[in-house]
């Protein structure tokens, strides 16, 4: 489930957006090896600003609260491949900041 809110006023704009998670099952080889993810919510955050009609910048980031899903017990990850389940709707390499110019013309 998400939700967002997108705002503009001039030349200034900010996205926020918010998506649940339900748990999600990684299946064992027994009921008793399988892995659950949790139920987590992400929260992303977005701000720009239009400096002319062809160019705009923003800041944002994914993810901001560095959520993860729950961790693959070691007795069963065994091969040293990851520790988080490979099932996660939502990955598992935590925070993402990023800068972004946008140029139109």
């Amino acid at each position: 489930m998400t939700g967002s809110v997108d705002w503009t006023l001039g030349g200034f704009g900010a996205a926020a957006r918010g998506t649940y998670y339900g748990d999600v099952v990684q299946p064992g080889t027994v009921v008793a090896n399988d892995i659950h993810t949790g139920r987590k919510t992400i929260f992303d955050l977005e701000a720009r600003y239009q400096i002319n009609r062809a160019i705009g910048v923003a800041i944002g980031g994914d993810n901001l609260f560095d959520t993860y899903p729950y961790r693959t017990p070691s007795a069963i990850n065994s091969t040293g491949a990851g520790g988080f389940p490979y099932y996660s709707p939502f990955g598992y390499n935590g925070r993402y900041l990023y800068g972004r110019i946008n140029l139109s013309w």
